[in-house]
């Protein structure tokens, strides 16, 4: 196989572990606001690892209104009693998710390893032939654990199953996640048709020599 399809999905996959790295760190995935209009209103927004809370303050009589800066704390948190509904394992879930997430970063950081190793002077033909199937599994990995993340947040979400999420909505994070496995699909769909048409000899995917079988 060439290198230039190596480098197409080089860059892909650097897209992918920018949006799942982004979606990691930022705490957006579940956001809720109170009413507007009510004094002392407040949003908060729940990460995999953080839950920050803002006071939306109103100007006397009048519409105008400021925000105060986002104060976050550690969550899930048995210190700020985050823990009490045991029974539905809902601070397991949420840390498992976290768990998922940061380790398919794992998987996608060792993808693009693998092909800058690949698109480069320290590869070999006979290497680039193979190594395909070392950077689809790892891609594969890391959406499949973005997958695992983003149904669990779904599945605590849409059964309310901690205060507020009644009224909450899924935010940015959620999305990037889903923009990260879905670049992930794509990517692994075209080093498969690659693969197999250099295999068949189509020169814009092996190259001037396409794959010749040995003689039995």
């Amino acid at each position: 196989m060439r290198k230039t399809p190596y480098l197409i999905s080089f860059l892909f996959v650097s897209i992918s572990f920018s949006l799942s790295f982004v979606s990691f760190e930022v705490p957006e995935w579940v956001f809720a606001q109170s009413p507007k209009g009510l004094p002392g209103a407040e949003s908060v927004r729940w990460g995999l690892y953080q839950r920050c809370d803002r006071t939306i303050v109103y100007d006397g009589d009048s519409t105008d209104q400021y925000y105060t800066e986002y104060n976050c704390r550690p969550f899930p948190s048995k210190k700020y009693r985050d823990c009490q509904r045991e029974v539905d394992n809902y601070c397991i879930l949420w840390d498992t998710a976290g768990y998922a997430s940061q380790l398919s970063l794992v998987f996608a950081a060792a993808a693009l390893v693998s092909l800058l190793v690949v698109s480069t002077g320290f590869s070999t033909r006979s290497r680039r032939r193979t190594a395909w199937q070392g950077v689809a599994a790892l891609t594969g990995l890391h959406g499949a654990l973005q997958i695992i993340t983003m149904a669990i947040i779904v599945c605590l979400h849409s059964r309310s199953a901690y205060p507020l999420f009644g009224e909450a909505k899924l935010s940015t994070s959620f999305y990037l996640s889903t923009i990260s496995w879905s670049l992930d699909v794509f990517i692994i769909a075209g080093l498969l048709y690659t693969a197999f048409a250099a295999k068949s000899g189509k020169r814009w995917a092996a190259g001037r020599r396409g794959y010749q079988p040995i003689p039995g």
